[in-house]
């Protein structure tokens, strides 16, 4: 600290103000940037979740034939939709008892279903909403 107010004091006062102009150009330019990378941050999360919702709704709309009739092929097919989107590591269709009909792995090494979770989100779940309600807010992703 000691040699900075040395080398600071022997500083003409034009070459300090430019010390000065250069510091805040510099501060504003950090700042700026952090604001920039936490809007893109939070949009990307949008874009993540919207795409997300609408590959559900495809395959959600694709899959009532599969599970009225109890085809496990098609719904396996129609689960492939969800290759398009690298985000999906598993999916599962679920039958109104509880049983897996078919299921989508991304690494063919099934991840284990949380099968308390999944009770829950059935549960939780109307028709009439294209989400489950929540009493609460839930910090764990099922």
């Amino acid at each position: 600290m000691a040699a900075l107010r040395r080398w600071l004091t022997g500083l003409s006062l034009a070459r300090k103000l430019r010390a000065i102009g250069v510091i805040a150009t510099a501060a504003s330019l950090a700042l700026a940037g952090a604001v920039l990378l936490a809007v893109e941050i939070s949009l990307e999360r949008t874009r993540t979740a919207r795409d997300i919702v609408t590959i559900t709704d495809v395959v959600g709309m694709n899959s009532t034939g599969s599970v009225s009739f109890g085809d496990a092929k098609a719904a396996d097919e129609t689960l492939a939709a969800f290759r398009a989107n690298s985000h999906v590591v598993t999916a599962a269709i679920l039958l109104a008892d509880g049983r897996v009909l078919a299921r989508y792995d991304r690494d063919r090494h099934p991840a284990a279903l949380d099968r308390a979770a999944v009770n829950d989100l059935a549960r939780r779940w109307t028709p009439q909403s294209r989400s489950p309600r929540r009493s609460k807010p839930r910090t764990t992703v099922a």
